[in-house]
């Protein structure tokens, strides 16, 4: 089942997301406008029957199912789903037709047969069938499992297995008993047969994938987990692994529904709980995550690990003292455990400690821990040397490929910015291309479409925008914006603007053009204007989060670097708002996001000259098209200017955001807030300049972007 046009596919992938985080009414939504766009795509179709199912109202999941297979009626999953929601309702009539048509069409056999069995079993639910075992012989080779006697329930259930070779709850059960005992393999067999017997046998799916998943065979494990979910949504089991595995994979935003399902029946496990805590971290939901951990506090028997993660709850809530005590009575309770000693190394650099962050590091590299995110780090802070041994230790560990995995791209960055330190920028260059290579192996430049967000907002302001109402409050506290490309200064810019009395610095948020993506992906689908109501819900939604973010100063800044592709939007909702554009030589910012890594999977087009050039042009034409749509909307500071005449650009700067100087403002590197960007060392040091014109060392390897953002205009006026 394919879906088509670009808008649809993004609007397609934002209900799926609603839908599995458990946004029923949004996922709905969007699927309707997808329908009203193209009313002939089965997959929509089905996802709502599935919605329905989920709910529970399998009537109105079949009228959606039935219009599916009418669209395409050679697809599995179609029928089966069907087949639960007649068997749900007790329909067995309906169901006996759906059989018979099933034979009659091009369907594999294997699904014939999946179907013949749930009509047979009546299993949707998917619960173990006995067969002629006695039940309480059953029950009483559970309980020796259940009781730590692996050995003796494997042979009980060896015993039954002996007169009823086919009955999957027994086949499960030896399966389990044998992967307590470490019999892998045989585990292994047992499972398959169990599941062969019985497709339907949640159990089943639900222990194999367990075991997956503890063998790290993800794969595999997520196929039985997701089967398992599918034919019985409110397994706790199911649930439980299934959102650990998403959360192993940093699928954070499908773990949280997952865990937070499987914490009603669980609501003590520490595992668990640890999980839901970092995953709703991760995905924003900072005062849940806080509670989660906190439970945990309460419920479980203090761990390192608890104490880990209330720390990241704590420095992600700006509390970070209370989170670098966590930090280090995590460090006290398992000294040996790297994964803290990194959280509390890292939680120093944040704060500014240079000092302890630089010995922990060493700490870790003596240990052998050659972990190239660590070592990017600990150079950022330091300025290599010639015949330095740690450089020369961890140039050896990456040629021989002994560096921790996963982290060959940044040991490759951080080696670049070594040879750059020693003025070889040859070699500089080379380990960039091979950091940058490796990346975009991984991440496919071509999935990503890093100015979308632009060409919605445009379309969206050319069809016109809805009138607030003179009663619409305004947003307090107030949002200074500070955008522009990565790597362009808006650090910079942010902690001068933010070391004020009456701000605070909010950082990356990018709040408003969270609130506006979704509606301007909804009605683009459709070619529609966007709503009074999309708008006031929008602010709405973004106030909330400022007032999270600074409860007690009136103003707060917004470093959502994209925030120029939503100018004239946010100029609507906000006559008032001040939005400053950070510019900068276009070579040196291009340079500048070509050697530094972000956020894994983001800002993909920095991995290839060409691409990034492009990208680049792209981002000066959002800002022409802003500046004749929008007259006066943002206001725009060159990086070169502010670092050559710091206190005249600062003092413009404040005044353009409508505040009163404070001598404060340029002595931002004092600030104790914490820096989460790539800029987190440079932050804390006065400004200076020698990043100014970098860009002419690397002049030979770089000429293929700079033709490029020189035939496009870019270099006029630099």
């Amino acid at each position: 089942m394919a879906l088509a046009p670009t808008p649809i596919r993004d609007l397609f992938r934002r209900a799926m997301q609603a839908q599995n985080n458990g946004k029923a009414d949004l996922a709905r939504e969007l699927y309707g406008q997808i329908l009203k766009a193209n009313p002939k795509l089965p997959e929509v179709h089905y996802q709502l029957g599935r919605l329905e199912m989920g709910l529970e109202r399998p009537r109105q999941a079949l009228r959606h199912l039935k219009t599916a297979r009418k669209i395409k009626s050679d697809e599995p999953v179609i029928w089966t789903t069907m087949m639960d929601a007649y068997l749900a309702l007790k329909d067995r009539q309906s169901a006996k037709v759906l059989l018979a048509e099933s034979k009659k069409g091009r369907l594999p056999f294997r699904v014939v047969q999946e179907l013949e069995n749930k009509l047979k079993t009546e299993n949707r639910e998917g619960v173990g069938q006995l067969g002629s075992i006695d039940k309480a012989v059953f029950e009483h080779a559970a309980a020796l499992y259940q009781s730590g006697k692996a050995a003796e329930a494997e042979n009980a259930a060896k015993a039954m297995l002996a007169g009823a070779p086919n009955v999957a709850p027994a086949l499960a059960l030896l399966g389990a008993a044998q992967a307590t005992q470490g019999k892998s393999d045989e585990a292994k067999n047992a499972y398959r047969k169990a599941i062969a017997v019985d497709p339907n046998y949640v159990e089943a799916h639900a222990q194999f994938g367990q075991l997956l998943m503890h063998l790290d065979e993800k794969t595999e494990a997520r196929k039985h987990l997701e089967v398992a979910l599918s034919k019985a949504p409110k397994s706790a089991e199911a649930n439980r692994h299934l959102g650990l595995l998403e959360a192993s994979e940093r699928a954070f935003a499908k773990a949280v529904p997952l865990l937070a399902a499987a914490q009603k029946q669980f609501p003590n496990d520490a595992r668990l709980l640890i999980a839901l805590s970092n995953s709703q971290r991760e995905t924003g939901e900072l005062k849940q995550a806080r509670l989660t951990i906190e439970h945990a506090l309460d419920h479980c028997p203090i761990s390192a690990d608890i104490l880990r993660t209330q720390g990241s709850v704590l420095a992600e809530l700006d509390e970070n003292e209370a989170a670098l005590n966590c930090f280090k009575k995590a460090h006290d309770m398992a000294p040996d455990d790297i994964a803290i000693l990194n959280a509390l190394t890292w939680h120093h650099q944040l704060m500014g400690n240079f000092e302890e962050t630089s010995a922990l590091s060493m700490e870790l590299f003596e240990r052998g821990h050659m972990d190239g995110g660590l070592y990017r780090r600990y150079v950022t802070g330091h300025k290599a040397t010639a015949n330095d041994p740690l450089a020369q230790a961890m140039q050896d560990a990456f040629e021989t490929g002994r560096e921790v995995e996963g982290t060959r791209e940044p040991m490759a960055f951080a080696l670049a910015k070594v040879k750059e330190d020693l003025k070889d920028h040859s070699a500089a260059f080379k380990f960039l291309q091979e950091g940058n290579d490796g990346l975009r192996e991984r991440y496919p430049v071509a999935a990503e479409n890093f100015m979308r967000p632009a060409e919605l907002s445009e379309k969206a302001f050319e069809r016109g925008l809805p009138d607030l109402p003179t009663t619409t409050p305004k947003l307090n506290p107030a949002p200074l914006f500070v955008c522009g490309m990565p790597r362009s200064g808006t650090t910079l810019v942010e902690q001068i603007v933010a070391s004020h009395s009456l701000v605070t610095a909010g950082g990356e948020l990018g709040h408003m053009n969270t609130a506006l993506i979704d509606p301007l992906a909804l009605r683009d689908a459709a070619n529609n204007p966007l709503q009074l109501s999309d708008l006031t819900a929008a602010l709405s939604k973004a106030n909330k989060k400022y007032q999270s973010k600074a409860p007690d100063t009136p103003f707060v800044t917004d470093k959502g670097i994209t925030t120029f592709m939503f100018t004239g939007l946010i100029r609507h909702l906000l006559p008032d708002s001040r939005i400053i554009v950070v510019r900068r030589d276009p070579r040196d910012n291009c340079l500048s996001m070509y050697k530094n890594m972000f956020v894994e999977g983001t800002h993909r087009y920095t991995t290839d000259l060409e691409t990034l050039a492009k990208t680049y042009l792209s981002y000066l034409e959002t800002l022409d098209y802003w500046r004749k749509a929008t007259p006066g909307a943002f206001h725009e500071i060159r990086y070169e200017d502010l670092i050559g005449n710091p206190e005249e650009k600062a003092r413009e700067l404040i005044a353009e955001c409508g505040l009163d100087w404070e001598d404060r403002c340029l002595e931002f590197y004092k600030n104790a807030s914490k820096v989460k960007t790539l800029s987190v060392y440079q932050v804390r040091q006065p400004i200076y300049s020698s990043s100014v014109g970098a860009w002419k060392n690397f002049e030979s390897e770089l000429k293929p972007l700079i033709d490029i953002l020189d035939k496009g205009g870019a270099l006029e006026g630099w």
